[in-house]
């Protein structure tokens, strides 16, 4: 049995370090930039991100051209894809529609449902 279960100071510090490298991480909590509200941007187009963007139901539709810079899973991207909370398909009969990531350089671009008033 780990030690941790006996002393509750030790198990808070585990916790504490687990945490703090979690929302430290690359792309963890504190790495968010922008949260951007597409119905401000009712051409598509929003300042700092490339490509044109729309909603699409509960997710997100991006479409991006070769010079918009995008890339899905490391390897250049454009066409249309549908970003939803989590995860990338893109659109094509010859895509595959596997969940992916999108990056615009070093920036992870990322949908999220805003719920709730």
């Amino acid at each position: 049995m780990n030690d941790d279960a006996h002393d509750p100071h030790a198990a808070w510090r585990t916790w504490h370090e687990h945490r703090v490298a979690t929302v430290s991480a690359p792309h963890g909590p504190l790495a968010l930039t922008g949260t951007l509200w597409l119905a401000d941007c009712p051409d598509g187009r929003i300042p700092a991100a490339p490509g044109n963007w729309r909603a699409v139901g509960d997710a997100t539709e991006l479409s991006a051209t070769p010079s918009d810079g995008i890339a899905l899973d490391g390897k250049p991207f454009a066409g249309e894809a549908i970003l939803a909370a989590d995860e990338v398909r893109p659109r094509g009969p010859d895509l595959g529609g596997e969940p992916g990531f999108v990056h615009a350089g070093e920036r992870r671009l990322k949908d999220a449902l805003a719920t709730g008033n």
